[in-house]
This record gives structure tokens, C-alpha cells and sequence, in this order.
């Protein structure tokens, strides 16, 4: 092997160069510890099952409360506390009669009604006038005027 010339010298030592080349072994081979990842979607760990804690249900109070073990979980099922989720009364559809409908329907136009409308519409239910069967909704086409 040749001397390393002047400005072989200056640039990297011996063990400047052993240091680089391990450095690139590891590189090479993939086991380097850290690994590149994107900023905007860092690496999750993977889910892993874990029993506890586990959420009970007082249907009474309707609060909610973690079970920390088994042993708890117990006694929690003792004082009334339940593993089954409150219903959700979104699911909960009930049917309307055909005379419910109507009112519903006619609830709904009071309230998508101009406040103005909805106004002379209560005034005239006030002084006793006869008033529309059904309130019509403040939707309707406007006309233009020149």
C-alpha cells in the first residue's frame, strides 16, 4: 500500500475511515437502529389486547366506570353495574301514527317558517281568527319584482 498523500492526511484519519466503513456495513445490512420514517404519519405500535380495563355500564345513573381487574369486575356486576352498553335511542325508531305524522309534519313547517311569518301566523291565533290548516313552509319560490 502507498503513503496516503498530504491531503489524504488531512481529510480522514485510520479509525476516522474503520468508523465509516462499519457505519456502512450497517447501513448495507438494515439492521441500522433508526429508520426513516414520515413526520406527518409516525410509526404506530401494533394493537395489543388487553382485558382491563374494561368499561361497566349503571343503566340506574347511567354512568360509566372502569373495571381495573376481574376481582373488581365482580363486585361491580354485584351492585347493579352491567357489561351491556346503554341503548342508543337513535336506533330506537318508533312509528308514528298517521295523526302524529301530521303534527310532526306541521311542527316541522313552524319551525323552517320566517320568524315574521311565524308572527302574524301566532297573532292571528291569538285574536281567535281561523287560521291555515297546514302552515306552509317559508321555502317557496320567491317572485321578482322590477
Amino acid at each position: 500500500m502507498y503513503p496516503p498523500t498530504e491531503d489524504q492526511q488531512m481529510l480522514l484519519t485510520q479509525e476516522e475511515i474503520a468508523k465509516f466503513r462499519r457505519f456502512l456495513s450497517l447501513q448495507e445490512s438494515g439492521e441500522a437502529g433508526r429508520k426513516e420514517f414520515d413526520l406527518a404519519k409516525p410509526p404506530v405500535p401494533a394493537y395489543q389486547f388487553r382485558e382491563f380495563p374494561f368499561v361497566m355500564y349503571n343503566h340506574r345513573t347511567r354512568q360509566t366506570r372502569p373495571a381495573r381487574n376481574h376481582q373488581e369486575r365482580e363486585e361491580m356486576t354485584a351492585q347493579g353495574w352491567s357489561v351491556e352498553p346503554f341503548e342508543n335511542p337513535q336506533e330506537r325508531a318508533e312509528i308514528l301514527s298517521p295523526a302524529e305524522y301530521g303534527e310532526a309534519r306541521k311542527m316541522d313547517a313552524l319551525l323552517k317558517m320566517s320568524p315574521e311569518k311565524l308572527e302574524r301566523l301566532l297573532a292571528l291565533a291569538e285574536s281567535g281568527e281561523t287560521q291555515p290548516a297546514e302552515p306552509e313552509p317559508d321555502n317557496a319560490p320567491k317572485r321578482r319584482t322590477k
